[in-house]
């Protein structure tokens, strides 16, 4: 199934965490997944709206393209899941306004 967002929504695919993580120099931290859940997240554009439209009409592009990977606030989002020929697939619908930053490889 396709999804195509509306207006100035970004639908995206989260980074999968880890259930726990160990730094370095070897302390584990068992709740990982809840600590980095409190500040901002990471995840994949999948699909993107048109934009809206300004005062002459016309749509203004959003920033993100489909493939960028972002930071988003973790509050600002919509989860859905959509069945897609029996599997789950779990995505999450934000507001182009709700995204920190694009991360970009040097």
């Amino acid at each position: 199934m396709k999804v195509k967002p509306l207006g100035n929504k970004v639908v995206v695919e989260v980074d999968i965490l880890p259930e726990e993580y160990t730094t370095k120099s070897g302390i584990v931290v068992p709740d990982f997944n809840k600590v980095k859940q409190m500040n901002v997240q990471t995840g994949v554009v999948v699909a993107t709206g048109q934009g809206i439209r300004n005062a002459q009409g016309e749509f203004n592009r959003l920033t993100v393209r489909v493939g960028d990977r972002i930071v988003f606030n973790h509050h600002a989002l919509f989860k859905c899941t959509i069945d897609n020929a029996g599997e789950a697939d779990e995505f999450l619908y934000l507001n182009e306004a709700d995204i920190v930053a694009i991360l970009e490889k040097e």
